[in-house]
């Protein structure tokens, strides 16, 4: 009897773990909130911002290894972004129109881009034979109230086709 309602309450477990997994990408608590555990080894993906002010055009828009990126580094705290919006709106920005693009610049100190040049960078990166490859591909410019895209990338990678 005891067997019969132990398993009973173990297949009820079993059944609502599998539901709430199913019903949530793959993830469930604790696993979701901690990625070492549900996403280790896994490729991800990065944006950074680059001072790119007195780097040359002619090798402006190269894909590098991550530490080799051109420019100067910029904490994007620094100027009032957080590090996980910032690389959130980059990456998952679906459509590069006008208006989000806008958005982007008014992210940015104005006064900043006046007189700097600064590049939003898509850092990818993987485990590959027991170590970590991280490519870095400069993705858009912002210089005044402008923006320019990578010039070497085909203009699908920003512009997807809506649904």
């Amino acid at each position: 009897m005891f067997r019969k309602k132990a398993g009973k309450l173990l297949g009820a477990i079993f059944i609502v773990y599998v539901s709430l997994v199913a019903t949530h990408d793959g993830e469930f608590w604790p696993f979701s909130i901690y990625p070492m555990f549900s996403q280790a080894g896994n490729p991800w993906a990065r944006a950074v911002l680059r001072d790119v002010t007195d780097v040359s055009d002619s090798i402006l828009w190269d894909t590098y290894n991550y530490p080799d990126l051109p420019g100067k580094p910029i904490d994007v705290e620094t100027i009032g972004i957080n590090q996980i919006d910032f690389s959130n709106f980059i990456l998952k920005t679906q459509n590069w129109d006008r208006i989000r693009c806008q958005a982007l610049i008014q992210m940015m100190n104005a006064d900043q881009l006046e007189v700097k040049k600064l590049m939003a960078c898509i850092i990818k990166g993987q485990l590959k034979d027991n170590s970590v490859e991280a490519n870095g591909l400069p993705f858009i410019m912002l210089h005044r109230n402008e923006y320019y895209f990578n010039p070497t990338i085909d203009s699908s990678f920003y512009f997807k086709k809506s649904k």
